[in-house]
């Protein structure tokens, strides 16, 4: 098994393949790919082909949670500070107010769907270099292709507030 680690889409991503080689250039066209896909959703065109695609997906995402899940709240995301490096520091929580003219002004937002959709494109271009057997993580966002040779492979599940923590783990073949 042949590994490469790189930092993406604001996390650690690893990428695992079953394979006797993963030459650099193969792994450099995988990460380059995910850097591509970042910088197009940095500040995303709603008229780019591929984030258009990407925003129907999140429309039709948002029809079938009846509005749990939204593409539109980029303006309550910054109000709260989750799109910044120190988001996890604490702070007074906004008021009904501000919260209320944060939800009104819609605003962009594709990071709930930008990191899936570069895990999906990195996993095309593996699948495009031959390769059937592989995981692709990103901070917890998981993509798995085939099995581990005989054995499927071994996914773990980490506890939400204490990420050294693993929950419990499954074993899967993929697509998954």
């Amino acid at each position: 098994m042949r590994e490469d680690t790189a930092y993406a889409l604001g996390t650690t991503v690893q990428v695992k393949v079953y394979a006797e080689s993963f030459p650099s250039k193969h792994s450099n066209a995988v990460f380059d790919e995910i850097y591509r896909v970042a910088n197009v959703f940095e500040d995303p065109d709603p008229y780019d082909l591929e984030v258009g695609r990407v925003l129907r997906v999140g429309e039709q995402m948002e029809r079938a949670t009846e509005g749990a899940f939204s593409t539109r709240l980029g303006a309550l995301i910054s109000l709260w500070g989750f799109d910044k490096a120190d988001s996890r520091t604490s702070r007074e929580p906004p008021s009904e107010s501000e919260v209320r003219r944060a939800l009104s002004k819609r605003e962009l937002n594709l990071y709930g769907l930008s990191k899936g959709y570069a895990i999906d494109r990195a996993a095309q271009k593996l699948r495009d270099l031959g390769y059937e057997n592989f995981v692709i993580n990103a901070g917890g966002d998981v993509y798995v292709a085939g099995m581990r040779g005989e054995r499927k492979w071994r996914v773990a599940v980490r506890h939400p507030r204490y990420p050294q923590r693993v929950l419990g783990h499954m074993d899967v073949k993929g697509p998954l």
